[in-house]
């Protein structure tokens, strides 16, 4: 009977596989005291640590997802002299600029040690074993897709990072599955020429979780680099303000705004026809997972955390959260909000709800404010795009799934509306 490595934890499941998810053990972390100065040789055999621990790992997945962790910025800054004494008393604003200072030191080296690390380690990698590098990015609203990317270094093509926390075995593995079916028939519409369908393709790096031994585990995906924003923040002047901080939109910005939801609601279809279901487009207060491509202009979406198995019991319900931690039921499709106290079936049609209610609310919205800057009566094509779509979304939004329309009525419905006022131009 072979010794499992110590680093790696095992767990049998029912088919017979015996699936594990990587965890990176003290003394590779602890291998390195602070030192003063880096040096070469430390970073090779840090380097030659990371190679053993990856060909403990037999599939490709499970070797992304190491690499992915031990390159944790907090893996490397075991390298460097980072402690900081905590200081008595109230803290000053000269400890404050030099902690600031220290930080930045940090960041700094941290960032030219991986650079090191990364081009000895390309000595011993094989070209069939892709390899991503984590790097946080600032943003204003945090997004994301705007919040960290990674790189691979064969190809030096760039990807969004995306680690989706998940509180058990079983919920990670149903992701997994999920978004495993996206990429692959993402991949055979690509093979035959087909336009992507709204959604972003996913590319699996594997389950990681973070130096923090106590810190929830992760599945790891990326996608292809792209300037992406979400619709809401084209709408709004900021970020966190209340809605009367949302924009009047003119007719371009308004045929924009509908047009790249349409987008997104032709997505949720392609998700159906995968019998997948998008259960957190959280429509409050308007889709914050709908996205517009800035480079095609076509509405994209960008954040697949909420995927599960239409016809299977809901797992678990990602949805924003009032005061008091409990979820936000009107921002959840009606058949969705009993899910804490009874069974709960996954459908096609939540997505049309959600959808519906995001286009309820930004119609809702810009009539509100049309009617407080009195231009109700000025523009009355506008106003009466708004109105049509305000009274077909009331369809969509019907309390039971099978009184919802279809996909290719709502598609039809609101492609007529948005080609209505764009004659009227």
């Amino acid at each position: 009977m072979p010794e499992f490595p110590r680093n790696i934890e095992f767990h049998h499941v029912p088919n017979g596989r015996h699936d594990f998810e990587y965890r990176p053990y003290d003394g590779l972390t602890d291998k390195f005291e602070y030192n003063k100065d880096v040096k070469a040789k430390d970073i090779k055999n840090y380097v030659q640590e990371i190679i053993k621990q990856v060909n403990e790992n037999s599939n490709l997945v499970d070797k992304r997802a190491c690499i992915m962790d031990l390159l944790r910025d907090e893996s490397i800054k075991a390298l460097l002299k980072n402690r900081q004494e905590e200081s008595e008393g109230e803290e000053t604003d000269a400890d404050k600029k030099s902690k600031q200072e220290v930080e930045e030191m940090v960041f700094y080296w941290t960032k030219r040690i991986k650079r090191q690390i990364i081009d000895e380690l390309k000595k011993y990698l094989p070209e069939d074993l892709y390899f991503f590098v984590a790097e946080k990015q600032k943003t204003k609203y945090g997004h994301f897709n705007k919040t960290r990317t990674i790189e691979d270094i064969n190809t030096n093509e760039k990807y969004f990072l995306k680690e989706s926390d998940a509180n058990s075995r079983e919920i990670k593995n149903a992701r997994s599955k999920c978004l495993t079916t996206i990429s692959k028939a993402i991949a055979e519409l690509e093979k035959v020429g087909k336009e992507m369908p709204y959604i972003i393709a996913p590319r699996m790096i594997g389950q990681t979780r973070d130096i923090d031994l106590h810190s929830s585990k992760s599945l790891s995906y990326a996608s292809k680099y792209e300037d992406i924003t979400a619709i809401e923040d084209t709408l709004i002047e900021e970020v966190g303000k209340s809605e009367h901080d949302y924009k009047e939109l003119d007719e371009n910005d308004a045929i924009k705004s509908i047009s790249a939801i349409l987008d997104c609601l032709r997505g949720a279809k392609f998700l159906a026809s995968l019998n997948l279901s998008l259960t957190d487009l959280n429509t409050y207060p308007i889709g914050k997972n709908f996205g517009i491509n800035n480079k095609n202009k076509k509405g994209v979406i960008f954040d697949l955390d909420g995927l599960q198995e239409i016809g299977q019991t809901m797992k678990f319900l990602i949805s924003p959260k009032e005061d008091d931690g409990m979820p936000m039921l009107d921002s959840l499709s009606p058949e969705y909000r009993g899910f804490l106290i009874k069974p709960t079936t996954v459908t096609g049609e939540s997505m049309i709800w959600e959808i519906g209610d995001s286009i309820y609310r930004l119609s809702d919205i810009q009539l509100m404010i049309s009617l407080e800057s009195r231009n109700l009566y000025k523009n009355p094509d506008l106003n009466s795009f708004w109105f049509k779509l305000k009274d077909f979304s009331d369809k969509m939004v019907a309390d039971k799934p099978e009184n919802r329309p279809p996909f290719d009525i709502c598609i039809i419905k609101i492609e007529e509306i948005i080609k209505k006022l764009a004659e009227k131009k």
